[in-house]
């Protein structure tokens, strides 16, 4: 038995997939682990690992969400540095689909031409965040944490109901303010004016404010109202530029407080939560309407909203913030 590092091929590791898919995985997605001899105890032990996938092509969004390799240590329990070595794997083949950005912004092109064709008038603009950004952090996923990536492209994007949702927030925050100063003589409460912003942008209902030459009405116009539908359409945002993803961690102090009814304590352990992000990657944005004034408007809300708000989760510590447009 050697007493040095050795690297070798591991077979303990598993994917909970139907046997034909796990048979296909076990060949595409291979277990090199790092062995050590420990004299104390007389016997090798695996010191880290890592996955290595073949040069095939694989979507990534299958291998986040559903293709995911678990290993385990000598007791039987998953180890605890898998979650962080299969993100790994998954950056690993975003990075095989680099090509697929082209293709992407070939497809996207072809789709706003035909809008065009129509009558709409189509502005865009790109956009970099600042640092990172993850949407769809929340969402179901088996290891936890998530992150939105197309399902047919696997590559990371923005979804339009995202984007005109921050907008519309964005949008109702700044109003509330301002109706909040209207109302000063009447002591409204700052929620109260964004509950009642919100009411009457639902309503259609028309307010005399107008913020960097935005209506109200204009809002009314974009967003629409529960009788009319908006004027304009919000696309879905995709990379056009290389996709960078990497590995970030939250690190909750209080487990048994946020999992159980047990009240947050001082001797409570930390449990690091690894989660995947886009960092320094460009994006597209297109917006489309009849009016092409009133699509310049909403181009002016969208870079606004998020420069000053972000988009995605984390935005409260400087995530999902956009500059460079």
């Amino acid at each position: 038995m050697t007493k040095s590092r050795e690297k070798r091929k591991d077979e303990r590791y598993i994917f909970y997939n139907p046997a034909d898919t796990r048979s296909l995985l076990f060949k595409e997605i291979e277990k090199y682990s790092t062995f050590k001899w420990n004299a104390h105890t007389g016997k090798e032990e695996e010191k880290s690992f890592e996955y290595s996938s073949s040069s095939y092509v694989k979507n990534p969004v299958l291998i986040f969400s559903k293709l995911i390799p678990y290993s385990f240590d000598e007791n039987g329990l998953v180890r605890k540095d898998n979650k962080v070595e299969y993100l790994k794997l998954v950056i690993n083949e975003m990075n095989k689909v680099a090509d697929e950005v082209s293709y992407i912004s070939t497809r996207l092109e072809s789709v706003i031409n035909s809008f065009k064709n129509n009558g709409y008038k189509v502005k865009s603009f790109k956009g970099k965040p600042l640092w990172r950004f993850v949407v769809g952090l929340g969402a179901s996923h088996p290891q936890e944490t998530s992150m939105t990536l197309h399902h047919i492209y696997g590559v990371p994007y923005i979804p339009a109901s995202a984007i005109k949702g921050i907008i519309k927030q964005w949008a109702v925050l700044k109003f509330a303010e301002e109706y909040a100063k209207i109302k000063k003589g009447e002591e409204l409460d700052f929620d109260i004016a964004i509950e009642e912003i919100s009411e009457k942008l639902r309503e259609g209902e028309n307010l005399s404010i107008t913020i960097d030459n935005v209506s109200f009405y204009d809002l009314i116009r974009i967003f629409g109202t529960q009788e009319r539908e908006g004027e304009i359409i919000f696309f879905d945002a995709y990379p056009c530029d290389k996709i960078t993803l990497k590995i970030d961690v939250m690190n909750p102090h209080y487990k048994n407080y946020y999992f159980s009814t047990q009240p947050p304590a001082d001797w409570d352990q930390p449990r690091p939560l690894p989660f995947l992000t886009v960092e320094n990657t460009k994006f597209a944005f297109y917006v489309a309407g009849k009016d092409e004034t009133l699509t310049l408007k909403a181009v002016k809300c969208a870079k606004d909203a998020l420069k000053e708000h972000g988009v995605g989760a984390k935005t409260s510590l400087g995530y999902g913030i956009f500059t460079d447009f």
